[in-house]
């Protein structure tokens, strides 16, 4: 992000906060219906159009949000202790301070508008009572919490925009951690590796004729490893009844062949085909034998969870 760019997001989120803190200073001032709370408002909401012009003309002045929170906090002085309501413009100038200028700027503006505050009602009735002291500290710490989020966010616009290779040096660091994290593995996260694996317990547990274990790419599966014991037989046969399992989620059979999805918490990853010999003496309707496929997924369901990661 550029220079010109960053100043202009910081203002928007500024005068997005101003607004938003005006339009619920104005709600508690209709149900007041009072008119020195009214004035109060508006003096907030001139201080605050004053304080947006000055973050277009002179965005980096310390001066801006010192002047900015002793306002405010004039302002708020002025109306107690009839109308602590106003007490809530408190928690605004520490915010937009902290994303003009970061942490220096949210001190200076939360400490200028505190000071103004005890100053000022010292000056005209004398200290704060505790009641009030009360409410002045809750927002006071309400704008102190606001002005350590815009200074984060400050640090980290001004980070990201000193150096545009940051988010690729970041994404580096990302895939670095990941790639030491698959060494610390039992086993790899290569994915024809994780196939070959699936199809190899399948053939410990019946003897296929062909195999073959396909994973989604785009709208259609795609074989991930694919073998048979003779160049005769054509698996291209065994991609519809693959596709007939990903959709329903079930064991299928047809005639000698049989699929069933490998799923996980994430939903099916891969569909596992095979081909029975002719030789075998189970068929498709025998119960046995969909038992043994039920166990079959069940003993591969630690290997789909590895290949959803992969």
């Amino acid at each position: 992000m550029s220079g010109s760019g960053r100043e202009a997001t910081q203002r928007a989120l500024a005068l997005r906060a101003r607004a938003l803190a005006l339009l619920v200073l104005a709600i508690a001032t209709v149900l007041l219906g009072d008119r020195e709370s009214l004035l109060a408002l508006l003096a907030v909401a001139g201080i605050w159009a004053l304080a947006t012009l000055a973050d277009v003309v002179a965005p980096r002045r310390r001066l801006v949000p010192i002047i900015e929170g002793a306002l405010v906090g004039t302002v708020a002085a002025l109306v107690l202790p009839e109308e602590a309501g106003i007490l809530g413009a408190l928690a605004v100038p520490a915010f937009t301070s902290g994303l003009r200028g970061g942490l220096p700027f949210a001190a200076l503006a939360l400490g200028s508008e505190t000071f103004a505050l005890l100053g000022v009602h010292w000056l005209r009735v004398g200290p704060l009572n505790s009641t009030q002291a009360t409410d002045a500290l809750v927002w006071v710490l309400t704008g102190l919490g606001l002005g350590l989020i815009a200074s984060f966010l400050h640090s980290e616009t001004e980070r990201l925009s000193s150096d545009p290779l940051t988010p690729y040096r970041d994404a580096q660091k990302l895939i670095r951690e990941l790639l030491d994290l698959s060494g610390d593995l039992g086993s790899g996260l290569d994915p024809i590796t994780l196939g070959a694996r699936i199809a190899v317990s399948v053939r410990n547990e019946l003897p296929v004729a062909a195999i073959a274990v396909h994973v989604p790419r785009g709208d259609h599966l795609t074989p991930l490893v694919a073998g048979s014991s003779s160049s005769s037989i054509d698996q291209s046969e065994l991609e519809p009844l693959a596709q007939e399992a990903w959709e329903t989620r079930q064991r299928q059979m047809a005639g000698a062949s049989f699929s069933f999805p490998l799923t996980t918490t994430n939903g099916p990853v891969a569909v596992v085909t095979a081909l029975l010999p002719s030789t075998f003496g189970m068929s498709a309707n025998d119960d046995e034998l969909r038992r043994r496929l039920d166990r079959l997924r069940s003993s591969l369901a630690s290997l789909a969870v590895q290949l959803d990661t992969a």
